[in-house]
């Protein structure tokens, strides 16, 4: 008898100590029980560590960003480098407005070797700055695709600009460069044959051109040149132009300029500027064949017969910012 209790005992005590019980849950267990994220940590992290941008389609990258970049990147582009960039880029989109293109410098930057631009229109062309490289000209397919550009690092031009005072400008071989204070510059370039050339920007946009020279840049190497700008102040008229069926007319007038001045109004339409058909006027910020060192002058003919002659004078600084 006491030998069967005994046995009972021990069977008791079995079952007992093997009966699962419900204990409470660690920190860990309740974090994964309400959090679905945390609940799967290995998802995220094994998805960005298996992309490969470079080999992806516009399409695919915008599948893997969907989660990592804001929404209003407009333009997601790979874009091969030599040397790999992080950070923000310099991007000018050329947009088309009436009369022309307006050039305005949007939001951009390399994330993991693709191109993110917060562009106006993805179709647009435009310009991409990145330190190190030549300049990148822009043009996207008409299917919206991405452009099959590349940026390599082989050579550069180099040199000082005199005199350096004032906002100096080197463009060389198409890529544009601002020069140091001291007038030091470094402008990487595409080997080939190419036009080297500063300028300064005087106020009101007016542009003061120095002398072009042509250099041959070859490939690994760094060509030198010395460049210069004229020291003189220069301005202008303060006259826009446009064209309207083969006739060159007055598009804008500066306040406060000579023209204004001299009673020039919109839609005057001009023969001939200092000697030459007022077609061909260089484009440039208020038309580049109007500017020249203060106290020049420059004459005019008009359709309607009159003849004038004004000096360039400093502009008021109006031009639009980039």
């Amino acid at each position: 008898m006491r030998k069967r209790v005994l046995l009972l005992a021990i069977a008791l005590l079995l079952v007992w100590w093997l009966w699962p019980t419900q204990s409470d849950p660690t920190p860990t267990q309740k974090a994964l029980a309400t959090d679905p994220v945390r609940a799967q940590p290995t998802k995220r992290v094994m998805r960005s560590a298996t992309v490969d941008r470079s080999s992806q389609t516009a399409a695919q990258q915008d599948t893997a960003d969907e989660d990592e970049e804001p929404a209003d990147w407009t333009v997601r582009c790979a874009l091969p480098m030599d040397a790999p960039y992080e950070g923000e880029v310099v991007f000018a989109e050329v947009q088309p407005v009436e009369e022309g293109v307006l050039i305005e410098r949007v939001r951009a930057e390399i994330r993991n070797g693709v191109l993110l631009v917060e562009a106006k229109d993805p179709l647009n062309r435009g310009s991409v700055r990145v330190p190190g490289y030549p300049d990148l000209d822009w043009r996207p397919p008409e299917d919206g695709s991405c452009p099959d550009v590349s940026l390599q690092v082989v050579s550069a031009v180099m040199g000082t600009v005199s005199p350096s005072f004032g906002n100096v400008r080197v463009s060389a071989c198409g890529t544009t460069r601002e020069a140091d204070a001291d007038g030091g510059f470094y402008v990487p370039a595409t080997p080939g044959t190419c036009r080297v050339q500063a300028h300064r920007s005087e106020s009101g946009g007016v542009l003061v051109y120095g002398e072009e020279k042509t250099i041959d840049v070859i490939e690994g190497q760094d060509a030198l040149v010395d460049l210069s700008v004229p020291e003189e102040e220069w301005g202008s008229i303060g006259l826009i132009l446009t064209q309207e069926d083969e006739r060159t007319v007055v598009k804008r007038v500066i306040a406060g300029g000579p023209a204004d001045a001299a009673g020039i109004g919109v839609g005057d339409e001009l023969l001939v500027v200092g000697g030459k058909h007022a077609q061909e006027c260089d484009r440039g910020w208020l038309y580049s064949c109007f500017h020249g060192p203060v106290g020049s002058t420059v004459t005019l003919e008009f359709a309607d017969g009159d003849v004038l002659e004004l000096s360039r004078n400093p502009l008021p600084d109006t031009r639009p910012s980039p």
